[in-house]
């Protein structure tokens, strides 16, 4: 609001000739005081709000990198497992020619998973094991015979060639054997007719070959008792029921179980002596 000098002029002449002259001050001094702050609210245009400008996003820091888990540490052992998915189903008769033998795939047995852990069982928290595959028939004339006439020369070169850049200390190698009465690796057997009776059997060879010569520093037949030499193969009793009929049956839970449980006590009770101090 804004007051023009004529028209102030005339109010104050008339307010000069009709009021007290110290009337008149007070008057004048108002008036004054009034247009004093009529300029500053008249300079206060309203301002658009000012938007603040968003904050550009700071370059995110890369996320640390995801750490794998560790490995454990210590000397490696390689482990060449043989047994393979082939269950032996094993009918003795009376005479010779009532013997029957079959061989039936047992898939999800895990025979060879089952020597790995038993291997790292027994090696212990120092050393780091490891599974190295095998094609088979690269150890198909794999026979370097036990004990003292064990023989290095073409089992290390297979072992060599198998291992390949994996760098371990020692390998176990671990094979189907035989026993005399015609056990050949792993299966269920049921003897005569008369008796009712059956057993699964373990027959197992193990080598543990240097990592550096691949020469043969141990070797030894799987055994619960620690030598088969009297007692014949490794067998667990199981109940008559769980004969497989027909062969192709053996491909069981149950059968699954009790032929691990069997394996496992062989290999517990051989490992430790072929893998000491290695």
């Amino acid at each position: 609001m804004s007051i023009s000098a004529p028209r102030f002029a005339s109010c104050f002449v008339f307010l000069n000739n009709s009021i007290d002259p110290h009337m008149m001050l007070r008057l004048v001094c108002l008036v004054l005081f009034a247009l004093c702050l009529a300029g500053p609210a008249q300079a206060q245009t309203s301002q658009p709000a000012t938007v603040a400008k968003p904050a550009k996003n700071a370059p995110s820091k890369p996320a640390p990198a995801s750490r794998s888990t560790p490995q454990g540490a210590g000397p490696c052992v390689g482990v060449i497992s043989l047994l393979g998915d082939r269950f032996i189903v094993k009918k003795i008769g009376v005479t010779v020619f009532g013997n029957e033998n079959k061989e039936v795939p047992v898939d999800g047995f895990g025979l060879d998973d089952l020597v790995v852990e038993r291997v790292r069982a027994a090696v212990g928290s120092g050393f780091v094991v490891r599974r190295i595959a095998a094609d088979k028939s690269a150890f198909s004339s794999y026979d370097p015979g036990l004990g003292m006439f064990a023989r290095s020369d073409k089992a290390g070169a297979i072992v060599r060639q198998v291992a390949g850049q994996a760098g371990c200390k020692r390998y176990v190698v671990v094979i189907k054997g035989i026993r005399q009465g015609g056990f050949f690796g792993i299966g269920v057997m049921k003897g005569s007719p008369l008796y009712n009776m059956a057993d699964i059997y373990a027959v197992i060879r193990i080598y543990v070959h240097d990592g550096q010569s691949f020469d043969i520093l141990k070797s030894g037949e799987g055994s619960i008792s620690g030598s088969n030499f009297m007692t014949g193969p490794p067998t667990l009793r199981i109940d008559w029921a769980q004969w497989p009929e027909p062969p192709e049956a053996a491909n069981n839970p149950v059968m699954r179980a009790s032929t691990r449980q069997l394996l496992g006590n062989v290999l517990d009770k051989s490992l430790p002596t072929l893998l000491q101090s290695q």
